[in-house]
């Protein structure tokens, strides 16, 4: 979801373009808003209202945490970003599930629009190597290889060559 300013791009598990949403089999929801996440989890009895009025348990601009059966690593990166890999931690039937997703400035510097530049997945899949083979401090908070190699095997760039063969007709 775009707004204004913003760009978002993410994929799933399998490749697949998402919304920028993922809901985990407990029901907690990421989401991508501008440059930051929003997590709900509708069962949670203290959720606030966000200042864009919507219900929420947290807004996330960085870290690693886990909550319920989701866990997430974010960063912080080009275009005013945030570069984000979400997971469940439990095994469903349907085997590991995930999302990888960025939310940027859709802008460069002259006010043209932009969108999620290939310079921006180059850095998501540079923080995606080094959360791979850095944790020691966080075992219980390690990505799973099949979302990791989704950012090396060209899903991320194949969707902003669309998008800027789109934007060009």
């Amino acid at each position: 979801m775009a707004l204004g300013n913003w760009d978002t791009l993410s994929i799933d598990e399998t490749g697949k373009v998402t919304d920028g949403v993922f809901i985990s089999p407990l029901g907690v929801e990421v989401s991508v808003y501008k440059n930051w996440l929003n997590v709900d989890d509708r069962a949670a009895p203290l959720r606030k209202k966000t200042a864009e009025g919507w219900p929420t348990v947290m807004r996330i601009d960085e870290g690693r945490l886990e909550y319920q059966d989701v866990r997430i690593i974010a960063t912080r990166g080009p275009q005013d970003g945030i570069y984000a890999i979400v997971w469940i931690s439990t095994y469903t039937p349907g085997g590991m599930r995930g999302m990888l997703a960025i939310g940027c400035e859709g802008h460069d510097a002259w006010n043209h629009w932009s969108g999620v530049r290939p310079e921006s997945v180059h850095h998501w899949g540079r923080e995606l190597l080094r959360h791979q083979y850095d944790n020691w401090t966080f075992p219980d908070l390690e990505p799973p290889d099949e979302l990791i190699s989704m950012a090396h095997t060209g899903h991320l760039h194949m969707e902003i060559k669309r998008r800027h063969m789109e934007g060009a007709k």
